[in-house]
């Protein structure tokens, strides 16, 4: 959708969107169900990227953006030992929060002098984590964070490609402690707007990430819904077929940002070896659950963002946002609103219950972690299948023979959260670079 955005800024290319559901955003979902706006994708974004931040200043959503609250940049909690726990928020906090034991918190004090790893070669972002910080932080800090972000699983995702910010502070300081304070990250080249917006918020849109998708679709293209794509085909002209059920039609470019299960499966009849390549590319299955429940129903204070839950800790579920706390206009005065996450690679068994089950499940886990009391005033569940792509080790060699095979057709495009990153930032980017790309082709684009 940002690639089509893009392109037809030019008058001169005509683009047509193919879209095999009944609604364009991919993960990208918001929903209004009475006085309540819910999200059931992302939840927002930050901006130590600046992609999204400036593709909304550039379609004119600038006034819209509203930034997470202060209490939830602030506060994140942790639920080790049968309680929820509040994260450290400075390294001075770290070094007086029990969330980890003194003999863990030295290990992870200690990580500056741990040699850097010297081969290139892949690892996981368990072993990774590891090495730099010890078996404590790595089980108790590292493995949530990952599930927060990949719903995946720590021992198989690859630190270069999952986590590639991380790896090269290692690489370019020899250590993350060395790198951070050395300001390794760096700062988003924001180019609209203000110029430091505080890095730990997260930003949505008044009226949530779909006021993005509504605005990018409203481009000067044609877009087409409930249009299943069989597979594509080269011809002899230099032009590309693409097949419909019922019938073909004829391109100069093709992009597919397609879910990598979907790209191969049109892939297989033209070229198997690119087929191949996006089969090896797995992804999970996560179930949204979202909860209403009236204020005075929740003991719990809700203050801060949420909570993420170790896989030691044999949970039935990953986390919960508390999202009337994060952004402004949520939920009605009086209300509250939760977002849980279940499923991914940890219980992907649970995602695939019956709904009314899984319901059941996720409220009697959050209930008793809240101390609630009484039902909810609603339950609305999601499942997305499938879900986020997982970078397992040797990802990035993947993505390299994957390239090699584009480049073989010259007009045909692989984008989407399969290949470069699964953030909004990272999705956005990659549109951005590919409409870049095919700009410098040479040909008008139908």
């Amino acid at each position: 959708l940002t690639t089509a955005w893009k392109l037809s800024q030019d008058i001169n290319n005509k683009v047509t969107i193919l879209e095999s559901s009944d609604r364009v955003g991919g993960c990208i979902q918001t929903e209004v169900i009475g006085k309540y706006l819910v999200e059931k994708g992302p939840n927002g974004f930050l901006v130590n990227q600046p992609y999204v931040w400036n593709l909304i200043h550039e379609v004119g959503l600038e006034n819209e953006l509203v930034p997470g609250s202060t209490l939830a940049g602030k506060n994140r909690f942790l639920w080790k030992n049968a309680q929820l726990q509040k994260l450290p928020g400075s390294i001075l906090g770290f070094l007086f929060n029990p969330i980890l034991s003194l003999s863990g918190r030295i290990r992870v004090l200690y990580e500056p002098l741990i040699p850097s790893k010297k081969d290139e070669l892949d690892e996981s972002i368990h072993a990774f984590s590891l090495r730099r910080l010890g078996t404590e932080a790595t089980d108790t800090l590292l493995d949530p964070f990952v599930s927060g972000i990949h719903a995946g699983d720590p021992q198989i995702l690859s630190s270069q490609a999952g986590f590639p910010r991380l790896t090269a502070l290692e690489k370019r300081f020899g250590s993350i402690f060395m790198g951070l304070l050395r300001g390794g990250l760096g700062k988003a080249n924001l180019t609209k707007g203000i110029q430091n917006p505080n890095r730990s918020r997260i930003w949505s849109l008044k009226h949530g990430m779909g006021q993005l998708v509504k605005k990018l679709e409203s481009g000067s293209f044609t877009l087409i819904k409930n249009c299943l794509v069989r597979g594509i085909e080269p011809q002899s002209n230099g032009t590309w077929s693409i097949h419909l059920d019922a019938k073909s039609l004829s391109a100069d470019v093709v992009i597919m940002a397609c879910p990598p299960v979907a790209t191969s499966g049109m892939l297989q009849k033209m070229d198997p070896e690119a087929a191949g390549l996006f089969a090896q590319i797995p992804a999970n299955t996560l179930a949204v659950v979202v909860f209403a429940f009236k204020r005075e129903q929740v003991k719990h204070p809700l203050d801060g963002f949420g909570y993420l839950i170790p896989s030691n800790e044999n949970r039935d579920i990953l986390g919960v946002q508390w999202c009337s706390s994060i952004y402004p206009g949520r939920a009605p005065e009086g209300q509250v609103l939760l977002r849980v996450l279940v499923g991914g690679m940890r219980r992907p068994d649970l995602a695939k219950l019956p709904m009314d089950q899984l319901e059941q499940l996720v409220f009697e886990n959050v209930a008793r972690d809240l101390t609630i009391s009484g039902q909810p005033e609603w339950v609305e569940t999601k499942i997305w299948n499938p879900a986020i792509p997982q970078y397992q080790v040797g990802h990035l060699d993947l993505v390299k023979k994957i390239r090699a095979v584009e480049s073989r057709w010259r007009t045909l495009f692989f984008i989407g959260n399969g290949l470069g990153g699964i953030s909004l930032n990272d999705c956005v980017r990659n549109a951005e670079e590919c409409a870049n790309r095919i700009c410098a082709i040479p040909v008008s684009i139908p």
